[in-house]
């Protein structure tokens, strides 16, 4: 069996897991946030090999993450797995996407307070 992740996929599991460990949250948004980028199928699957649940599965893998390196939280989700005969591919993330991925976001939020205030500029000049 083979589960591919995208990028974006990527970089939420990574922020998600480094937020679970800045609030000591026992990982619970990390394991929220990767079974959600399963199919129900794959969650299953995981379910039944593993003798678990899928949450129990992932907070394991969290509560053996040592939290410095986001990176290294996805090559042990992808070891975890294939120990359970579970492919894991995901494209390939660096630093620099994730500050792109931010940028982008700060974009979107600007571009949405002047689109605003071109709408107060149009109503005022309207009548």
């Amino acid at each position: 069996m083979q589960i591919h992740l995208s990028k974006a996929e990527v970089i939420s599991i990574r922020s998600a897991a480094v937020e679970s460990f800045a609030q000591e949250d026992e990982g619970e948004l990390f394991c929220e946030d990767i079974v959600g980028f399963f199919e129900d199928s794959d969650i299953e699957v995981i379910e039944s090999r593993s003798g678990g649940s899928a949450d129990e599965f992932f907070s394991e893998i969290f509560h053996q993450w040592d939290g410095v390196d986001a990176s290294d939280i996805m090559d042990m989700v992808e070891e975890a797995l294939s120990i359970i005969d579970i492919e894991l591919t995901y494209d390939h993330v660096d630093d620099d996407d994730e500050d792109d991925e931010e940028e982008d976001d700060d974009d979107f939020e600007s571009d949405e307070w002047e689109d605003d205030d071109e709408e107060e500029d149009f109503e005022d000049n309207a009548f």
